[in-house]
């Protein structure tokens, strides 16, 4: 934590292995799983993303009122300070119901009666949990059956355009 000249801040700093050989700026680009995004030529911290809901737990657990993001790759370095405001009071009022929940049906149901030391290979998942994960499975293999079935029109249309050059 930095505390310098009345600030009041946090650092939160990422080194993704993903980028070494990259400038942080060129990462959106290179890759959708990217934690930065870039519009209208501005890069910034995707509102949507871990990255971002792990400095918002961190504001708000530690009441700070900043934190500077910082990106770094031996290339480069992108820095974006993220202030509290009544935007971040709204998606940490959303955040916090979700830790909450998650520290009543999870964690600490683990540590009053922890499955691990008993030897359980499997973990407490309520079902709301359950449900959500074997949706997120089905919509990710519907995008990829969806991706097969655009393959093989294409690989489809391609023979057909090479059979009629033969053919001609």
């Amino acid at each position: 934590m930095i505390d310098c000249a009345g600030d009041d801040g946090i650092i939160e700093v990422k080194c993704p292995f993903v980028i070494r050989d990259h400038f942080p700026r060129d990462w959106p680009v290179q890759s959708t799983s990217s934690c930065l995004g870039l519009k209208d030529g501005i890069l910034s911290l995707k509102k949507n993303s871990l990255h971002f809901y792990q400095i918002l737990m961190q504001l708000y657990v530690t009441e700070r009122k900043w934190c500077d993001y910082v990106v770094w790759s031996p290339n480069g370095i992108f820095i974006e300070r993220i202030n509290k405001s009544a935007a971040t009071d709204v998606d940490w009022n959303s955040l916090k119901l979700k830790l909450e929940k998650f520290w009543l049906e999870d964690l600490a149901p683990e540590l009053v009666d922890s499955r691990f030391e008993r030897g359980y290979r499997d973990y407490r998942c309520p079902k709301n949990r359950l449900k959500a994960r074997q949706a997120k499975e089905a919509a990710k293999r519907k995008r990829m059956e969806q991706e097969n079935a655009e393959d093989a029109e294409e690989t489809n249309v391609t023979k057909k355009l090479c059979i009629s050059q033969v053919v001609v």
